[in-house]
C-alpha cells in the first residue's frame, strides 16, 4: 500500500505515535520513586545511628561519673583505718546516682558497687552508667519507637 499523497512541499503523511514516549515515562517515574524511597529510608537509618551513638556516649560520661563518685567517697574514707574504708566502701554498695540535674545527661543514672579485692586493702569500684527509659522501650507497641535504652560499665580498682 502506498501512502497518500498531499500537496505543498510534504509529499507523504507521518505514521501517528505508538505511546512509546508514554511508556518511558512511566518507566522513568517508577525509577525515581524508588530512588527517593532508597534516599528516604537511608537518610532515616543515618539519624538513628547517629541517635544511638549519641545516647551511648552519654551512657559512658553518666558511668564515668559514677566511677569519680566511688573514688571520692573511698578516697575520703581514713586510709589509717582499713575497717573505716571497708565501712564505706560497703556504703556506696548499689549506690544510684539520678543524673537529671546534669545537663547533657538527662534520663541517665550511674549505679555504684564497691568491692573488696581479696583480703587486699584494694577495692573495686563497678560503674553502670544507663541512658534512656528501658521499660518505655521495651513495652512499646510499634517497631518505630524512639526510645530505647543504652547502658555502659566502667571498673576501676583503688587502694
Amino acid at each position: 500500500m502506498r501512502p497518500k499523497q498531499i500537496s505543498g512541499s510534504h509529499k507523504t503523511v507521518p505514521k501517528a505515535q505508538a505511546g512509546s514516549m508514554l511508556l518511558i515515562v512511566v518507566f522513568m517515574m517508577v525509577v525515581l520513586a524508588l530512588l527517593v524511597t532508597t534516599l528516604g529510608s537511608l537518610i532515616s537509618d543515618s539519624s538513628q545511628k547517629t541517635s544511638v551513638e549519641v545516647r551511648a556516649t552519654r551512657a559512658l560520661m553518666a558511668a564515668q561519673s559514677g566511677l569519680e563518685y566511688g573514688f571520692y567517697k573511698v578516697g575520703n574514707a581514713d586510709k589509717d583505718n582499713p575497717t573505716a574504708v571497708a565501712e564505706m566502701c560497703n556504703n556506696i554498695d548499689k549506690y544510684s546516682l539520678l543524673l537529671d540535674d546534669i545537663t547533657g545527661l538527662a534520663q541517665c543514672t550511674a549505679t555504684v558497687t564497691c568491692e573488696a579485692v581479696d583480703d587486699t586493702e584494694t577495692y573495686s569500684i563497678i560503674s553502670e552508667g544507663s541512658c534512656g527509659d528501658a521499660l518505655t522501650a521495651s513495652h512499646s507497641k510499634d517497631d518505630t519507637s524512639t526510645d530505647f535504652a543504652v547502658s555502659r560499665t566502667l571498673t576501676a580498682e583503688a587502694q
